[in-house]
């Protein structure tokens, strides 16, 4: 499983490479008729949304499930902003099948165009995966590979300090590091895929390690609304004892945009 992870990764990479070649526009003679294209606008310092998915059947099956999905960012102008919430629950037939919350904050601060270092927070609950609660907390430094109109790709590694307790008793803490990629490709005017991943490698244990992998498509309906399909996928290496090492979630949600 690790092996097809790391393989989704890195095509993901090389599918962001060709598309990163801008071409260089041929040699010709100014046409005095031809009008100048429009400068596009800055992106604006503030952007987010609000994400809402809600599922419900009844007849043979007895199944609801509810996703919220916030999120909330400020470019680095010099300091900057990112934080989320994420909620999922799944209940079928009146029993508890999955249940997760999961609150993060990253504040940066731009160096030069290209470069920022960040600190930030991040705390997790998840009983069905053993997990009763993870805190984290992160440094490090942020590379804008390409910052292009249509494509951009960062990437994102530092270290981190990790307390988790478990929810058959028992806690662990410790260093570790980060290694992340940030990757969006916008087709046309509305639709824009989006890729982020990060690895947590345990530097007390090198065979303990987390890896995530977030991948979304939205398309827009209005200025301010759009539908957001997503899927997350989270491996641990070394899980709680007793629990699979792959989570899946599969999301469909109608999102608000600041």
């Amino acid at each position: 499983m690790s092996r097809y992870l790391f393989l989704a990764l890195l095509s993901s990479l090389l599918l962001a490479a060709p598309l990163a070649a801008d071409t260089p526009a041929a040699d010709c003679p100014p046409c005095p008729d031809a009008a100048a294209e429009p400068t596009p606008p800055p992106p604006p310092l503030w952007s987010g949304g609000l994400g809402l998915s809600l599922v419900t059947t009844s007849g043979n099956s007895d199944v609801r499930s509810f996703g919220f999905d916030l999120s909330l960012k400020r470019l680095p102008d010099p300091w900057g902003l990112e934080a989320g919430l994420i909620a999922t629950r799944v209940d079928e037939d009146g029993e508890r099948r999955a249940e997760r919350l999961f609150a993060r904050a990253r504040a940066a601060r731009a160096l030069t165009e290209r470069w920022e270092v960040f600190g930030g927070l991040a705390a997790e609950r998840d009983k069905f995966a053993g997990l009763d609660h993870r805190s984290l907390v992160e440094t490090g430094a942020l590379w804008h590979l390409l910052a292009g109109d249509r494509q951009t790709l960062d990437l994102d590694f530092g270290l981190t300090w990790t307390d988790e307790s478990f929810v058959a008793g028992g806690s662990e803490s410790g260093f570790g590091g980060l290694a992340g990629l940030a990757w969006s490709y916008r087709f046309g005017e509305t639709a824009t895929l989006r890729e982020r991943a990060l690895w947590y490698p345990n530097f007390e244990s090198g065979g303990d390690w987390r890896l995530t992998s977030e991948t979304a498509l939205e398309a827009g309906l209005t200025a301010r609304w759009a539908l957001k399909l997503g899927l997350l996928v989270r491996y641990d290496h070394h899980p709680v004892p007793g629990f699979e090492t792959t989570d899946t979630t599969t999301t469909a949600s109608l999102v608000w945009k600041l």
